[in-house]
């Protein structure tokens, strides 16, 4: 099927700032396309205070875990996804940080895998490639396998998409609210890891959302990963996702 669309309007909202003092914009970017989205939700504006209706407004949103979908599709580097470079980096680590947060509101599994499919097939659309499922999850695992084993002892560190990470890991670090760590940021690529699992085998897999070592104690990672088996002595929560989406 064939999705024909067209992207790069905006539409540019100026406001006053408080912080800078000047006349500052955001930038809604539209997409006309499809609805890939599996499941949606309608929400009311009548009491978003910044709003003044007269009347009642509904709208039509994704769920969190079409949200964490589409954009599992945008960290897939080396296919559809943002390409990691120096231009595009903080946008890179900020789809990370969004979805690190969204796997905590994930529940309906059939939702992210068929809309990862299908926003998969409109951003294929849009570049005129043929990229497979598998081919777009292994390019989000091979960058989350990478950040996930730096600076562990025996590791190799020697890959130029850390130095992409850590400069836009400091760069997003001003648009965030609170502190985020190379350790928040490698349990964020843990949790991604394991949802490319759980897409592989289509949602057929025993959702471990909330940490517990004790129910993956006699497991362990092995071969490729073995390496990050170190992270249980760094980062409990990161070992824990990559168990379980991986631990033998």
């Amino acid at each position: 099927m064939t999705l024909n669309f067209f992207r790069n309007v905006g539409y540019k909202f100026y406001y006053h700032s408080l912080f800078t003092g000047k006349e500052e914009y955001v930038l809604l970017d539209v997409i006309f396309c499809a609805n890939p989205y599996y499941r949606v939700l309608q929400k009311s504006l009548d009491d978003l205070p910044l709003l003044s209706v007269d009347k009642v407004l509904k709208v039509k949103i994704p769920t969190p875990e079409g949200l964490l979908a589409d954009k599992m599709t945008a960290i897939s580097p080396k296919t559809v996804g943002i390409p990691l470079n120096e231009e595009r980096e903080m946008e890179f680590v900020k789809q990370v940080v969004d979805i690190g947060l969204l796997f905590n509101l994930v529940d309906d599994l059939e939702n992210v895998v068929v809309t990862f499919d299908k926003v998969s097939e409109i951003e294929n659309d849009f570049r005129k490639s043929n990229y497979s499922r598998l081919e777009i999850l292994d390019s989000i695992l091979e960058v989350s396998f990478k950040c996930c084993q730096y600076l562990l002892k025996g590791a190799d560190n020697t890959f130029t998409e850390i130095e992409c990470l850590n400069r836009g890991l400091r760069k997003v670090g001003n648009h965030l609210v609170g502190r985020y760590s190379q350790n928040d940021l490698k349990t964020s690529f843990s949790k991604i890891a394991y949802m490319c699992e759980i897409i592989k085998r289509q949602g057929n897999f025993t959702f471990k959302k909330e940490v517990d070592s004790k129910i993956l104690e006699n497991k362990k990672l092995k071969g490729k990963f073995g390496i990050l088996e170190l992270l249980r002595k760094t980062n409990l929560d990161a070992h824990f996702y990559w168990m379980a989406g991986y631990g033998e």
